[in-house]
């Protein structure tokens, strides 16, 4: 009977030394779990601010090259008004030129007759 109890203490003892094992490896896993979330939550924070980051960036890219292209347009606007603006005065003074020609084309038509008619007279 005393083997017995002996026998039952000792595995009384091995049994709590196990559950006392079993403890303490689950309370490193659950400090290994509450390590794991923290570190997930802290990676799904950074994936945010990343994000909102790119997000701010690609915008900011997008404001930049709209602005760089208005500044082309009116590059180009303005250079198209200043060929419009030398073809124009190009025919104000092709326009002189056609009506002192003409102007002088009947001068000389005037001249001509009248010396047809001075040759003629005489």
């Amino acid at each position: 009977m005393k083997q017995k109890y002996q026998d039952a203490r000792v595995k009384l003892a091995e049994t709590e030394a196990t559950i006392q094992n079993m403890k303490a490896t689950a309370k490193q896993t659950e400090i290994q779990l509450n390590h794991a979330k923290k570190l997930c939550d802290d990676l799904l924070q950074e994936k945010e601010t990343m994000r909102d980051e790119a997000r701010r960036e690609v915008q900011k890219d997008m404001t930049n090259m709209q602005r760089e292209r208005e500044r082309e347009i009116e590059r180009i606007y303005f250079r198209v008004q200043q060929a419009i603006e030398k073809k124009d005065a190009s025919i104000a003074t092709l326009q002189k030129e056609i009506a002192a020609l003409k102007e002088r084309c009947l001068k000389q038509d005037a001249i001509i007759r009248q010396q047809r008619m001075d040759y003629c007279t005489k």
